[in-house]
């Protein structure tokens, strides 16, 4: 009788072990896709001078300098759309998968990597990327610096 209560007793426990691991896992994912969510930290990158930008026309960022900390950041991934005194920018990562997408001819983006293609606003046309390119915050600040948050993304521009 002793060998099948003890038996009993160790199933329970893996049992519960299984259940409390499961919980835990449960947890992790609910907690992960909560913080997603979230809006992210402000993270604020200069850009240049909005006089230095081609006016009425988009820009490619070879650099950009981290405000909060002045370190250089090598490529981007952000082009600039300069309207007389407005800037706007947009990221030119693949929402596919990440890559950096090339402006074409007729003014569409297209990702070298798995072929997805954006219209100028960064609205998807062809997958298998699904979300548009992202359109974050900017601002001009004194002296006519361009400034973006990359942690606040925005409502694209009715016309870039």
């Amino acid at each position: 009788m002793m060998h099948h209560g003890r038996r009993s007793f160790l199933f329970k426990c893996a049992r519960l072990a299984a259940i409390t691991a499961t919980g835990n896992s449960l947890a992790a994912v609910s907690m992960a896709s909560q913080s997603s969510k979230e809006p992210q930290e402000d993270s604020w990158l200069s850009l240049g001078r909005l006089s230095d930008l081609p006016d009425n026309g988009n820009h490619r960022l070879e650099t950009a300098t981290r405000i909060q900390d002045s370190k250089k950041i090598q490529t981007p991934k952000l082009i600039v759309f300069r309207k007389s005194d407005k800037a706007y920018v947009m990221s030119t990562k693949c929402t596919h998968r990440g890559c950096e997408v090339n402006l074409q001819q007729d003014g569409s983006y297209l990702c070298p990597c798995h072929k997805s293609r954006y219209e100028k606003s960064g609205r998807v046309t062809k997958g298998p990327a699904k979300k548009p390119l992202a359109w974050y915050e900017v601002r001009i600040a004194e002296g006519g610096e361009v400034q973006v948050n990359v942690g606040k993304t925005v409502e694209p521009p009715s016309n870039p």
